[in-house]
């Protein structure tokens, strides 16, 4: 009986709406490695039920410019060519498809490449022994930061990461005037990787923040017709222990917020203070 009781409460975490809690690891060898390395740089870093969306997006050609362009339009939650025709002022005959997503597919392949660049283990998939949390900053106008904090037994470390330059995401192609790809090279350096022991202290004053947020229990994203804004940063904060996975995403939260807490201190604890915070 206990045993059915536990499936169902799974099931139902599972479903649409405003989720939360500890997830089940996954278990897929087709995504990771049991250590957590990536089976190549298009796996998944995060499991899909924390990216449901309802977001929709309308594909039209760009006379302008030449190419079949993409643009969301949630904010009206328009369903029609006809609407979106006019509330976005797109040509009707230029509209080659409107379409919902259930699954935001965009920001994990997003999140996933750039975390791939990083060089950063899969969280999600498999247990990797030990306690981790995993805050991954990214930025519209500035290089994208990764802080993590692992503690394993009584060894507890901190990890800090920048890369030189913003990633170029494969799955976008860009032109130039002459139509021609442009190919960039996507094997970026490191500004910033080091690693160093924390005290206990301060680790134990990171986990009281946690237990104080009580933050497994905020929903991985907000309800929302739109989980995705512009000119801003997306903060993402992971969690791996013994009993699961939780991951958060907000784009640019706001002060006072979870996430946006837990952010600032690990921004601090990393040595990014100086970074720009948006």
């Amino acid at each position: 009986m206990k045993n059915s009781i536990v499936i169902i409460f799974l099931i139902s975490t599972a479903t649409f709406g405003q989720q939360s809690g500890l997830l089940p690891f996954r278990n897929d060898i087709t995504i990771s490695d049991q250590i957590g390395n990536p089976n190549d740089s298009f796996a998944f870093y995060f499991p899909s039920v924390v990216f449901r969306d309802s977001t929709q997006f309308a594909k039209y050609y760009d006379a302008e410019e030449g190419f079949v362009r993409g643009t969301s339009v949630c904010k009206d939650l328009t369903t029609t060519k006809n609407e979106i025709s006019k509330n976005h002022h797109i040509p009707f005959d230029s509209i080659t498809e409107s379409y919902s997503f259930k699954i935001d597919t965009f920001l994990i392949q997003w999140f996933s490449y750039e975390l791939y660049k990083m060089k950063e283990p899969v969280l999600f998939n498999y247990s990797l022994g030990k306690e981790i949390y995993r805050f991954t900053w990214l930025r519209s106008f500035h290089r994208p930061v990764v802080i993590k904090i692992e503690k394993d037994e009584n060894n507890i470390f901190i990890s800090s990461k920048m890369l030189q330059w913003q990633v170029n995401l494969p799955f976008f192609k860009s032109y130039d005037e002459h139509g021609n790809e442009i190919l960039y090279d996507n094997s970026i350096p490191f500004e910033v990787n080091k690693t160093m022991i924390i005290r206990k202290t301060s680790f134990n004053s990171f986990i009281y923040l946690l237990d104080q947020l009580k933050i497994t229990s905020v929903p991985y994203r907000p309800y929302s017709p739109c989980m995705i804004g512009c000119d801003g940063s997306e903060w993402i904060f992971e969690i791996q222990n013994n009993s699961g996975y939780y991951c958060i995403t907000r784009w640019s939260p706001k002060k006072g917020t979870p996430l946006r807490r837990i952010g600032e201190l690990l921004i601090q604890m990393g040595g990014f203070e100086d970074e720009k915070v948006y």
